[in-house]
């Protein structure tokens, strides 16, 4: 497939979407849960300030996720150099930090994982699932006031 040819994917929930390769990710060791799956398509599905990250292998599988500085602006962690040289990172401003969202018929109860954010290299289309050894993030902050 080239640059521009276009696909489509389908989402089990969601319906089906018109990608292209630059919405592609690659995750060579897949996310927490899901290491079988490599290829994922970053998908705005009208759902702002959210957007689907979806398995390109199976429909079944996709998450919602969100920039979480929209959410938590003193949101911070530091990359590793491994993380770094997995995702073949040379400048931060190549850096795009997403969070898996869980949602809920509550709004207050809509949560980010802020422990393992989604970094991707926008340049490279590499992203992997980064995990955060700091006791101040959990898996579960509420996005709305409770």
């Amino acid at each position: 497939m080239n640059k521009n040819s276009t696909t489509i994917i389908k989402n089990i929930n969601l319906g089906s979407f018109k990608v292209d390769e630059s919405q592609k990710l690659y995750f060579d060791d897949g996310i927490f849960g899901f290491e079988h799956i490599k290829e994922y398509y970053l998908i705005d599905a009208n759902l702002a300030p959210f957007m689907l990250l979806q398995s390109l292998e199976d429909e079944a599988i996709g998450f919602i996720v969100c920039d979480p500085f929209l959410f938590f602006s003193d949101y911070e962690f530091d990359l590793s150099d491994e993380a770094k040289n997995l995702l073949e990172l040379e400048k931060s401003t190549d850096l795009l930090v997403l969070v898996i969202v869980t949602l809920s018929d509550k709004i207050e109860e809509v949560s980010a994982n802020l422990v393992g954010p989604i970094v991707i290299n926008i340049k490279t289309h590499k992203a992997m699932q980064y995990i955060i050894n700091n006791p101040k993030y959990t898996t579960k902050h509420y996005l709305f006031s409770k």
